[in-house]
């Protein structure tokens, strides 16, 4: 089974992130895009659904690459 996409942003600063939660290893994966390119060797874990939100949201603010 694919692991579930809970939350998606963009902006027009061309960055994009998609959050999914992964059922088996009980963990988000935020995935970074730059312009459309996936940036995966940035994916990020974590098992708390805030910390997930608020990394993509800091992601789409500009506050790191």
């Amino acid at each position: 089974m694919a692991n579930r996409i809970v939350f998606t942003g963009s902006n027009p600063n061309g960055r994009s992130v998609k959050v999914r939660w992964d059922r088996e290893w009980k963990e988000y994966t935020v995935q970074f895009f730059k312009d459309g390119d996936y940036l995966n060797l940035s994916d990020y874990y974590t098992d708390n659904h805030e910390d997930a939100i608020a990394t993509a949201c800091k992601h789409l603010n500009g506050e790191f690459a």
